[in-house]
């Protein structure tokens, strides 16, 4: 059984970089992807203007790791996770930005790192684990995703890493995925 990891909103904190390059101001109840929904009007940020940013390799040069990342990964690779990252990158600018932060993250992802543009639960399969962000990514998974909460908090960010890893390894020991009680396990089917 593989474990797939995504990397924004879970590994690097690209909601912080967006705000950045917007001129929002930070809060760490933000998600990324909802920020033309709360802040088009008031700072123009359009559809056409993210889908710019996600285009510039020089936007992705300021997206950075959070606080836990370097260790969830050392973590899930310890348990013996079959890790791979698997990102999504629309825009061919990001792939080798992308592929750059994340060995240099760990250098233990090395062969370990799919960019795609099709939809994760395609190479996620009937029978992997994927943790991500994105509802509409878990949805198609029946239940073997856990939904992670995106958070700049690192108190938070950590606890839900904790929660990860338990998951996987309690996944990995019964060759299925385990149901948590953690709101944030998906089990939409």
């Amino acid at each position: 059984m593989n474990v797939f990891l995504d990397q924004d909103g879970v590994l690097f904190d690209l909601t912080r970089a967006a705000c950045n390059r917007f001129g929002i101001p930070f809060r760490n109840d933000l998600n990324g992807w909802n920020l033309i929904k709360e802040f088009g009007a008031t700072h123009g940020v359009t559809r056409e203007g993210f889908d710019a940013m996600l285009s510039d390799p020089g936007f992705w040069e300021t997206v950075r790791p959070y606080p836990w990342a370097h260790e969830m990964v050392d973590r899930l690779l310890k348990a013996g996770a079959p890790l791979y990252i698997l990102t999504i990158c629309r825009f061919a600018a990001g792939y080798d930005v992308k592929y750059r932060q994340l060995i240099a993250l760990h250098p233990g992802l090395e062969g370990r790192i799919i960019v795609t543009d099709v939809p994760k639960h395609t190479i996620a399969g009937h029978s992997g684990l994927l943790i991500d962000d994105g509802e509409t990514n878990l949805r198609p998974m029946g239940g073997r995703g856990y939904h992670w909460l995106e958070t700049a908090d690192a108190a938070r960010g950590r606890q839900q890493m904790k929660e990860v890893v338990g998951w996987v390894k309690d996944s990995l020991k019964q060759g299925k995925a385990v149901k948590k009680a953690s709101p944030q396990v998906t089990s939409i089917e």
